[in-house]
């Protein structure tokens, strides 16, 4: 009996399932199409994604291949570049196209460059901050010291990237105030810090020195 039972019990299950099948086994086919399609084309377009960077790397790459030979010339061509790249590829080739403009002897040109990525505010902190020390260095010799030191305050933040290098800037605009105590205490404290990357250390003390007239 057990065994006809089981029979029956199977038919019933084989049944409903033909019943469900047929009131929604085409919206479940569709479903099952819908998910498929949106795979195949999230997996395009991320292959199109991929295939666009490494094009526009590319391109940005050959931009600046001439920069040795020729500065002002790369400069332009990564100024057109960046005019239709994407947002990442275009700020790279901004700050690639100022430091072509440096040394093309267009330092005033450069600074505007690295000016606008420093304001970008869609710019990750470590492009802002690259940008925004390129430019304080070139504008260096041309402010007074008290101007360069609060242009570079913000990046000798303890926790920029760029810390070490901003204070001994600071340093050094210290003592083109004539301040020679107060720059020798600068770099002592830049040298003694942990932080402080090696090469800017040793300079750092060998600029103490000078400043307290050791050598």
């Amino acid at each position: 009996m057990t065994d006809i039972f089981d029979e029956v019990d199977e038919d019933l299950r084989r049944d409903r399932m033909a019943a469900l099948w047929k009131r929604w086994g085409g919206l479940i086919l569709a479903a099952a199409i819908v998910v498929v399609l949106a795979t195949a084309a999230v997996t395009f377009w991320k292959r199109q994604q991929a295939a666009q960077r490494a094009e526009s790397t590319a391109a940005l790459a050959q931009a600046v291949s001439t920069a040795p030979t020729d500065p002002k010339g790369t400069a332009d061509n990564l100024a057109a570049y960046a005019t239709k790249a994407d947002a990442s590829h275009a700020r790279l080739a901004v700050l690639e196209e100022a430091a072509a403009r440096v040394q093309a002897g267009d330092a005033v040109g450069a600074v505007a460059l690295y000016d606008r990525i420093a304001q970008d505010a869609s710019a990750d902190q470590l492009t802002r901050d690259t940008a925004a020390l390129r430019a304080a260095t070139l504008r260096f010799d041309q402010l007074p010291p008290a101007d360069a030191i609060k242009a570079l305050q913000p990046l000798a933040a303890p926790n920029a990237p760029f810390s070490s290098l901003a204070r001994e800037l600071i340093a050094l605009a210290t003592a083109k105030s004539g301040d020679r105590a107060g720059a020798a205490k600068l770099f002592d404290q830049l040298a003694q810090d942990q932080t402080t990357p090696t090469g800017v250390a040793q300079r750092a003390r060998e600029m103490a020195q000078r400043y307290r007239g050791e050598n």
